[in-house]
């Protein structure tokens, strides 16, 4: 039985953020494998995929996370950062999801008095 405040595995990375999508490959790989995780191929493919070429574009991706979008200001920041994503990778698909999806929020807040 383990205790709540134990750890199970710990280690640390030392590589430049440039690499933090094979960090992330990385990481979730050997997690899988502590905890004897069989992973499919599918799986394997995705975490090995990377949703971006530029790090720079997450970032801004990152920022709009903390954001919510059921508030109208911060759905207008929120487009501003996807629009920053994309214009550094235009085929950066969660940056666009992400986007539109502050239109369909914008297309049924109840809050917005031209719905009303």
């Amino acid at each position: 039985m383990l205790r709540r405040d134990s750890h199970l595995w710990v280690e640390s990375y030392d590589r430049d953020l440039e690499d933090i999508f094979e960090i992330q490959s990385d990481v979730a790989q050997r997690i899988a494998g502590a905890l004897q995780a069989e992973l499919l191929p599918g799986e394997l493919v995705n975490l090995e995929k990377q949703p971006t070429r530029s790090i720079e574009a997450y970032s801004f991706y990152l920022q709009s996370i903390g954001l919510f979008i059921g508030n109208a200001d911060e759905r207008q920041k929120i487009r501003e950062l996807m629009e920053k994503a994309l214009t550094l990778d235009p085929d950066y698909a969660d940056a666009l999801a992400r986007l539109s999806n502050t239109y369909s929020f914008d297309a049924s807040d109840p809050n917005d008095p031209k719905l009303s």
